[in-house]
């Protein structure tokens, strides 16, 4: 195919390492569209990738340097393979092929420039193009022709080095290379995206596993879910995830936690009479754990991950804090996400269907999931809680819940009224301000003392006395037992047994009808930093 028209820059200055090259004004808007994730600035990732990368009217490649010889070209078609011995017989370093949207005209720029200048126009006006990018030493040639047919994603055909492990760079590559399949509608195996980037599959699962836990690229590579610059997810098809089968529990006084325990950065579960990992989250510590139907959800800094045996890890919001609740079904999840110091949202999440929905708000209030029942989210406002199903505005209960039983739908407020969803607000005779509900809502849980005590109280009826005060054997002042006041919280598996930590590392079970308390078995040299919450349902 035959060369129409070429541009040549001999004395090119990049800015921050970074050779720019964008569509010339004026903006056409009758163009081809990809899809937003290929918009400049829509994703967080590193500027060019290890060489190159493009997408709608945008073009980077790396260029470490003072000055550079650029050479744009438009063909016609697609040009001749790239003869080993040009320039002097030393060839190019890398080359890559890459699709990219233009509204017909490009130019030079820089990264804090606007529109390309010089502009060079492509023959085909608005349309799909591709790009050959050759470099070598300080010489760039991009060579630009139309595409008359599907999108092609990205393809490495010369390689100068490969990192040892993987960086921001490759994880820029590899996302742009599924942003693009993504566009075209060809899902690539892992075997693809190696062959596509002259790596090995081992490099490219390190990379994946890169882009989900440290840069916050990805969510999940299967199935495929992208997180744009603002950290929402931006998903290539919808999730439905599969209901894993549910163990046989062993309810023996000794038997390890029904649902797992966290150690580390791994959920660990006893099943078949032996500890399997059932969750992994490379890099990252979880405070909490809960159990759905579909995995373990965590919550870390890194934000609310869910994990499942399979090694399979969808990460559900990068910024959400501690505050996400499972129904008692196990399959909906609520969390609420902090944008900024005064910008939250509240999402309610189906595992099993995939849909995401998100609580109309005024973005300038900070708000806190305090519970979910029966398919509505109980969310703390500037107002006061709020009940909230998708479809619908959120409606005021009329106060402030301090926390929502989810199988029961029994609300606590900060003092001594409970709130009920057919009944609405009851006071009690109790004033103890630092209760709890038990699961189930039947009673309330009240730690105090040293040794502690657990009081016991029956929601509304009781009077200000407890209906039941247990010890707690084994613990004391210094903490060496089970402690009831750990900052992991403790979990309860049934009305009768709850789940205690020590200071020290160990796990502790408290049988509340026997006052007795016993070791629950752990994998083998690990200390448990966290209990898994069951479903109780």
């Amino acid at each position: 195919m035959a060369l129409r028209r070429a541009y040549e820059d001999l004395a090119y200055r990049p800015e921050f390492g970074t050779l720019v090259v964008r569509d010339a004004g004026p903006w056409a808007e009758a163009r081809p569209r990809p899809g937003m994730l290929l918009g400049a600035g829509s994703m967080n990732l590193q500027p060019s990738g290890t060489f190159a990368r493009a997408g709608d009217g945008w073009l980077e490649a790396r260029a470490y340097g003072d000055r550079f010889e650029v050479r744009l070209e438009a063909h016609d078609g697609p040009p001749p393979p790239e003869d080993p011995g040009l320039h002097s017989g030393a060839g190019w370093t890398d080359v890559l092929e890459t699709p990219m949207i233009s509204g017909g005209r490009v130019g030079l720029s820089t990264m804090t420039g606007g529109p390309g200048s010089d502009a060079l126009p492509l023959g085909a006006g608005p349309a799909l193009y591709r790009v050959r990018v050759c470099v070598r030493s300080h010489t760039f040639v991009l060579r630009f022709w139309p595409v008359d047919g599907p999108v092609d994603p990205p393809r490495r055909l010369a390689r100068a080095a490969t990192s040892p492990s993987p960086g921001p760079e490759e994880v820029s590559d590899v996302v742009m290379l599924l942003l693009w399949s993504h566009a075209a509608g060809r899902p690539l195996t892992l075997d693809d995206v190696a062959e596509r980037t002259l790596q090995t599959p081992a490099d490219v699962r390190a990379t994946l596993e890169r882009a989900i836990t440290r840069e916050r690229a990805l969510a999940s590579f299967d199935p495929l879910v992208f997180l744009d610059a603002d950290g929402k997810r931006r998903q290539a098809h919808t999730i439905a995830h599969s209901p894993l089968p549910t163990p046989p529990p062993d309810d023996g006084p000794e038997a390890p936690p029904r649902a797992g325990v966290v150690v580390g950065e791994s959920v660990h579960a006893r099943t078949a009479g032996k500890w399997t990992v059932i969750g992994h989250w490379p890099g990252q510590y979880p405070r909490t754990a809960l159990q759905t139907r579909y995995g373990t959800v965590l919550t870390a800094a890194g934000g609310v991950a869910l994990t499942a045996p399979d090694g399979r890890l969808d990460l559900l919001s990068p910024s959400a804090g501690t505050d996400c609740h499972v129904d008692a079904t196990g399959t909906l999840l609520a969390l609420s996400e902090t944008r900024s110091e005064r910008h939250a949202q509240v999402r309610l999440i189906n595992l099993s269907t995939g849909t995401d929905d998100t609580m109309p708000w005024p973005k300038d209030q900070v708000l806190q999931v305090v519970g979910l029942h029966n398919g509505a989210v109980y969310a703390n406002t500037d107002q006061g809680t709020v009940a909230w199903r998708p479809g619908t505005a959120p409606e005021p209960i009329g106060g402030r819940l301090r926390s929502l039983d989810p199988i029961s739908g029994t609300g606590l407020e900060q003092g001594s009224r409970l709130w009920r969803p057919t009944t609405g607000w009851t006071h009690m005779a109790m004033t103890e301000r630092t209760t709890r509900l038990v699961p189930g809502g039947r009673s309330l849980e009240h730690w105090q003392g040293q040794p502690p005590q657990l009081y016991l109280y029956e929601p509304p009826e009781s009077g200000p006395s407890p209906a039941r005060v247990v010890p707690l054997p084994g613990a004391d002042r210094r903490f060496r037992g089970p402690d009831p006041y750990h900052p992991s919280g403790r979990v309860w598996e049934s009305p009768d047994r709850v789940l205690l930590l020590g200071r020290s590392g160990g796990l502790y079970r408290f049988l509340l009808s026997t006052g007795q308390v016993f070791r629950p078995a752990l994998p083998e040299r690990t200390t448990a930093s966290a209990i898994v919450s069951p479903l109780w349902t």
